[in-house]
């Protein structure tokens, strides 16, 4: 605590008109006259941040309430530390070749191959206020007992915690919160609300019903794992369907190609009554439709002859969303993020920070990730073989884990298994 007060103090020291703006954002007109003297400092001292998505950022830091460029370039870019001392810079040298020893991901951001490299992708948010609660490494180990077990939730690999303002250097139309995906335990819902999962109300019933039935029968502790959706589960949010969205304008697509896309969706889903791509309400309508249709819509945005008619690079929209520790996971990676559920826990169908794609929200109490998450086959054993008798694959795989919540007893064989493959993986990151 004191070095990251001493960095404070020594960012404070060296940046004074930037600090002043982050401290006076929320202040209106002090707040957007520092900052409109902090950006012609940074633009000044820093000929990199003048970049279009900074210089839009500038103009929107005159409204009032909307930060600074120069408070989010310092705050949130995306190649500095996430709240999870992850750093996207740190990543890049290897996302775009993954060891060949590593099973490759199933599916990747996209079907196809990437027309922008991962390494070259990039987006910037602004954070919120309260970010993300700290995430304690746990073990297999410090989970163990002979009446404790983990039921594996499965979710998307979506970001939690700021607000998504570009995309590739180009400001998006409007703000998008990033809302999780497995960081949803770590989010303001869990503080505010001690929420751990959020979904639809029969999904969340099962849950709390196969709690419940576990600590009845005499269950000490019963913990939820998340278990990563491929990477193209995120295409169900709303988030995808804004991202996609706030991408598109008359300039970047043209109307012969816009026209082409809105008879399509129009033929398929004639009951939503679609306005068109171009429509000032489309991003609306898309946010406010049922999931199905609305993932269906971002496929249709993803096929190669709309990618190549100017509509926003799917992968891209997908990197923008993604938590970075998970831009190249396996399906069925388990305990990123591990949650204890409580018994008798009530179902949050009105909470105080609501999730737009998921209505109903759970209790229990956030307690930390594994250094390293644990593949399906280790994480998840029985239901593995469970997948393996049945020959189960790809997406029929992750819709059992969804429907059964599978449960493993956290005893001696499963830990020993458990920690052998982390304290190996350990070794491999040396």
């Amino acid at each position: 605590m004191a070095n990251a007060v001493g960095q404070a103090l020594d960012f404070v020291q060296a940046n004074p008109l930037t600090s002043a703006a982050m401290a006076t954002s929320t202040t209106p007109v002090v707040g957007d006259i520092l900052g409109l003297a902090a950006d012609a400092e940074m633009y000044a001292t820093d000929p990199e941040s003048r970049t279009p998505v900074n210089f839009a950022l500038t103009a929107a830091g005159l409204i009032p309430l909307v930060p600074a460029a120069s408070a989010v370039k310092n705050v949130a870019r995306a190649d500095t530390p996430m709240a999870d001392e992850t750093s996207i810079g740190t990543l890049k040298a290897s996302l775009d070749n993954p060891e060949t020893k590593t099973k490759p991901p199933t599916p990747r951001l996209s079907k196809t191959s990437y027309p922008v490299p991962v390494s070259q992708m990039s987006y910037e948010t602004i954070p919120n206020q309260v970010g993300l609660l700290p995430r304690p490494v746990i073990t297999p180990a410090d989970l163990q007992g002979d009446s404790n077990f983990v039921i594996g939730l499965l979710g998307d690999r979506t970001m939690a915690g700021d607000t998504l303002v570009s995309v590739n250097n180009n400001p998006l139309l409007f703000p998008v919160a990033r809302e999780g995906g497995a960081t949803f335990m770590r989010s303001p819902a869990q503080t505010a609300d001690g929420a751990m999962y959020a979904s639809d109300l029969n999904v969340m019933t099962k849950l709390k019903n196969k709690v419940n039935e576990l600590y009845d029968a005499g269950a000490e502790n019963v913990y939820t794992a998340f278990t990563s959706m491929s990477g193209m589960g995120g295409d169900f949010s709303t988030m995808m369907g804004d991202v996609m969205m706030a991408q598109i304008s008359g300039q970047t697509i043209s109307k012969k190609a816009a026209s082409e896309f809105d008879k399509i969706i129009r033929n398929r889903f004639p009951k939503i009554k679609w306005k068109g791509v171009l429509d000032p309400e489309a991003a609306e309508q898309l946010r406010t439709m049922d999931g199905g249709s609305r993932t269906e819509i971002v496929k249709t945005m993803a096929l190669d002859k709309f990618q190549k008619q100017g509509f926003p690079d799917i992968a891209s929209a997908r990197f923008a969303l993604t938590d970075p520790r998970m831009v190249h996971t396996r399906s069925g990676d388990v305990g990123l993020e591990i949650s204890r559920a409580m018994p008798d826990a009530d179902l949050i169908t009105q909470p105080q920070i609501p999730h737009l794609s998921y209505p109903v929200q759970i209790r229990g109490d956030y307690i930390g990730g594994f250094g390293v998450p644990l593949p399906y086959e280790i994480g998840l054993p029985t239901h593995f073989a469970d997948s393996l008798a049945k020959d189960r694959t790809g997406s029929s795989v992750n819709r059992s884990i969804q429907m059964s919540l599978p449960v493993e007893r956290l005893d001696q064989q499963y830990v020993d298994r458990a920690m052998g493959f982390l304290e190996q993986a350990m070794k491999n990151d040396r």
